[in-house]
């Protein structure tokens, strides 16, 4: 006899409990009107420490499965890592053995194949990490993984599909060739995120900071008919942009922007 759930809600509008299953939890945050800020982070972060469920906590309270938010990639933060990241490129966040010979092994195959799929290896990055401050128990402290992030560039002559493609086939080419080891089959976690490319503007001090670079903008004219527009940004006012397309300038209001990107060429300024 299947007991019938009464602390389930009665149906209304599209909800019915009927529908109800029983899975991990997943939130979603964003700001309607696309504009980033810090303060989508902090409400997901404070979002995560209400599903303590999802952790899975074990025998200690303070170690679970493990848990996380998924953000774009802060290019802005990384650039500021790595002084001379610029252009189209992907990051992996990888996780590594604790021990040095059999992290410096996966280092070299994860290196050895990015060169051979004709990509850049730009730099490692160590991810800072606190396990103390953070409360996490003895038990996922003894097997906490090194933590690094790789700085795939782009290879030159190839565009963004065909990069996203190549960044596929690292990952999956590491993976077949540390799976294929039996010591280091359960050593290295990888994970790529593509990729610095194609990135958006929220605000306009974002603008100002790629002054000079070159930018897709799609807009609506004086008769509400959308244009797409990419050149170099030359200049940022208080209410407009302006973009040049073959030696001729273009002023396009903020208020009339629907959506503008950054597009990466081989030179950072034209002029």
């Amino acid at each position: 006899m299947i007991k019938k759930q009464l602390y389930l809600p009665k149906p209304h509008g599209l909800y019915h409990p009927n529908n109800e299953k029983e899975n991990c939890g997943v939130g979603f945050i964003a700001n309607i009107k696309s504009k980033a800020s810090h303060k989508i982070t902090e409400d997901a972060l404070e979002m995560l420490s209400r599903m303590g469920h999802r952790g899975a906590c074990g025998c200690e309270a303070n170690t679970g499965d493990g848990a996380g938010i998924l953000t774009n990639i802060p290019h802005e933060f990384f650039s500021q890592e790595i002084q001379s990241l610029f252009g189209s490129y992907g990051v992996g966040n990888i996780f590594l053995p604790q021990d040095d010979k059999q992290r410096q092994h996966c280092i070299s195959i994860v290196e050895k194949v990015v060169k051979n799929e004709g990509q850049t290896l730009i730099g490692w990055r160590d991810v800072p990490v606190d396990a103390i401050k953070a409360d996490v128990g003895d038990t996922a402290r003894n097997s906490q993984p090194v933590i690094k992030q790789l700085i795939i560039g782009k290879a030159e002559g190839i565009d963004n599909d065909v990069f996203e493609g190549a960044l596929y086939i690292i990952k999956k080419h590491i993976s077949k060739v540390i799976e294929a080891d039996e010591l280091y089959s359960n050593s290295l976690i990888l994970e790529v995120s593509s990729p610095g490319i194609d990135r958006k503007f929220f605000n306009k001090e974002q603008y100002i900071n790629y002054l000079g670079c070159m930018i897709k903008v799609r807009y609506r004219n004086e008769q509400m008919e959308y244009k797409s527009v990419k050149g170099f940004l030359r200049r940022v006012s208080k209410e407009a942009i302006v973009v040049e397309v073959n030696n001729e300038e273009s002023f396009i209001n903020f208020e009339a922007i629907e959506k503008a990107n950054l597009e990466y060429t081989e030179e950072k300024n034209a002029k």
